[in-house]
């Protein structure tokens, strides 16, 4: 049976990590304005910049706390399960689209779709929203989160419950469709359960990167 080791961080660090992330958005948006493109473009590089500057602010506050680096210290290790995990992913996006289907989701927009308008902003999106994205929620939410909650929980129970943030993170994105918002939180559980079984953060971020590339060629493909 998979076991999960125990977080040697506390809730303190915790909340420093969620503390810190404010002035790491406030300079992402600042940087964001001042880069000559489309305002969906500075937003998405707004939010490109905030996830550098936490994660650095993150890296040195582990150095310098417990002298251990951060990526090791969130689960980040190559198992030999990376290419399962991306055909997993492919499959997973497959079957979220099935149960959107059946549970009759409403067609949104995604927030992302002005992002498509010539290549280059296209590209910078999937460097996003393929790459940068899965990786700092999959570090976030099953690195630093998961772990957290299976010191007072079974992991497998861990990865189910940290889904619910994670799909109510992406809520406003979907106009808080309750079905949309399942269906993410399904997602979120596949990537935890990954993560559990695993214990490798690089395993969840390879399944939740083919996710999102899946979808994203989906999109384009139906124009």
């Amino acid at each position: 049976m998979a076991t999960m080791p125990a977080a040697f961080w506390t809730w303190k660090d915790f909340g420093l990590a969620v503390v810190l992330f404010v002035p790491a958005l406030v300079l992402g948006s600042l940087a964001g304005r001042f880069i000559p493109a489309s305002q969906p473009v500075q937003a998405l590089l707004a939010q490109l910049i905030a996830y550098a500057v936490w994660f650095v602010a993150l890296r040195f506050v582990f150095l310098t706390a417990y002298q251990v680096p951060l990526l090791r210290a969130l689960g980040w290790n190559n198992n030999g399960w990376i290419g399962s995990c991306v055909l997993g992913g492919i499959a997973l996006a497959f079957v979220v689209a099935y149960a959107g289907t059946a549970l009759d989701a409403p067609v949104i927009d995604p927030p992302y779709k002005a992002l498509f308008a010539d290549r280059r902003s296209m590209m910078l999106f999937a460097l996003g929203g393929v790459v940068a994205g899965p990786i700092a929620e999959e570090l976030i939410f099953r690195g630093f989160l998961m772990p957290l909650l299976a010191k007072w929980m079974p992991g497998a129970v861990a990865a189910i419950a940290v889904a619910a943030p994670f799909a109510l993170l992406h809520g406003p994105g979907y106009q808080w469709s309750w079905q949309h918002i399942l269906l993410l939180f399904l997602a979120g559980s596949a990537f935890g359960l990954v993560r559990w079984k695993l214990d490798s953060t690089l395993a969840s971020s390879a399944m939740h990167s083919a996710y999102n590339l899946t979808f994203l060629a989906g999109i384009i493909a139906n124009g």
